[in-house]
């Protein structure tokens, strides 16, 4: 016989989120604020197609990109990046104009339909410290 486990010991439990993301409160929906006054904020990134851009405009891309991951140049923000890989049924809406376009959409919509698609989603994490120093982060 299973021995079951009073209710009591449930409660005394962490939670699988408190364990791994100790967040105290919701500041909106993308913004959460940390038990050490840290803020998180979650973003899904939408990302533009590179497999027909130019070489000059993937190394203009990149230069935007680091320019703008530099401007974070302080001790105060981490960011990370996470892919989601996951299954998906949906096909992606599009419109063409040309013939050809519009035909080779069509047939790869019905190709598709009914069919296990993989889709990776990019999400980029932003972690701000808040300012201060070391004795205003004593847990209290």
């Amino acid at each position: 016989m299973v021995a079951l486990l009073k209710p009591k010991t449930f409660r005394d439990e962490p939670s699988v989120n408190e364990k791994y993301l100790q967040h105290s409160q919701h500041l909106d929906d993308y913004i959460i604020s940390m038990r050490n006054g840290d803020l998180l904020a979650f973003f899904k990134v939408d990302g533009r197609t590179h497999d027909c851009a130019s070489d000059r405009e993937l190394v203009a891309w990149n230069d935007d990109l680091n320019t703008l991951i530099k401007s974070f140049g302080t001790d105060h923000v981490e960011v990370w990046s996470h892919e989601y890989h996951h299954q998906s049924k949906e096909y992606p809406d599009s419109e063409f104009t040309q013939f050809f376009p519009r035909y080779l959409d069509e047939y790869n919509r019905r190709l598709q339909t009914g069919s296990n698609q993989m889709v990776n989603d990019l999400y980029l994490t932003v972690l701000y410290r808040q300012i201060g120093d070391k004795t205003q982060k004593i847990p209290g």
